[in-house]
């Protein structure tokens, strides 16, 4: 038996609750009822129907549309880049296998002390050639060049670039990568999908910057004083000299001084 209970029923009134009972057995004993009858369903229509149902599907879940990122603005190219357009398809170079000699973060600070710049705001080919003993002077200058580097970096930092720079297409900017060989970028593809999945966006690739920039370009809020700039005032009259109001004028005693 199914009771079907309906609340938008205008002629629906419930009534108590009646213990049913089974027919009387061969003994003629009477039945002992210990609970509500097993072959009695109730099905509530009062519920919405898009809530959890046995067997219905889940809702999916939604990524993000702008994804995560480090500060960046900066629009995201159409498509990713997986090979540099003169790309040497017989390189089989490997990465840096023994990363023994790769010093800290800290010990290639010190290198900076002669030079404006911020280490957070390196490029990582720059940072890890600075870890392997490079100079920052020295790693600006091979970067700039066209030749084989990949081999002085471990596996790992050498996806997370190779993975920054599809991303943004910067690999025909930068000369190096056009040696490295096909199995590296198919594992930075895989690790790319893999931040796509998981809706990351990798950080920017930027440009390199170069040795001959002025100190200005580089780190420009260290370089430029805090001047008030009169020119931005509302009544600033071009050619007018600056003058105190008169309630401001603090009298000056030009007589000479007295002998004694």
């Amino acid at each position: 038996m199914i009771t079907v209970v309906a609340n938008d029923d205008p002629n629906f009134a419930p009534t108590p609750y009646t213990r049913m009972n089974r027919p009387h057995g061969d003994d003629d004993g009477e039945f002992k009822d210990s609970g509500p009858p097993s072959d009695v369903l109730t099905v509530d229509l009062t519920q919405d129907s898009s809530s959890g149902v046995p067997g219905g599907s889940l809702p999916k879940r939604k990524r993000s549309s702008g994804g995560k990122s480090r500060g960046s603005s900066r629009k995201v190219p159409d498509a990713i880049q997986d090979f540099p357009s003169e790309w040497d398809r017989t390189s089989d170079e490997q990465c840096l296998q023994d990363a023994s000699n790769i010093s800290s973060e800290q010990d290639a600070h010190k290198m900076l002390a002669d030079f404006p710049v911020v280490w957070d705001q390196l490029r990582l080919d720059v940072q890890m050639l600075m870890r392997s003993g490079v100079g920052y002077s020295g790693a600006v200058e091979l970067l700039d060049q066209d030749q084989v580097l990949h081999t002085k970096f471990p596996l790992d930092p050498l996806l997370e670039m190779l993975v920054r720079m599809m991303f943004w297409n910067k690999l025909d900017e930068t000369p190096w990568t056009k040696h490295v060989p096909r199995h590296y970028f198919r594992a930075a593809r895989a690790k790319l999908d893999d931040y796509l999945e998981d809706d990351v966006r990798p950080p920017v690739w930027d440009a390199l910057m170069g040795l001959d920039q002025e100190e200005e370009d580089l780190i420009p809020e260290v370089f430029e004083p805090e001047v008030d700039d009169k020119t931005k005032d509302g009544d600033f009259v071009p050619g007018e000299e600056f003058e105190l109001p008169e309630d401001e004028v603090i009298p000056v005693d030009e007589s000479p001084p007295k002998r004694t």
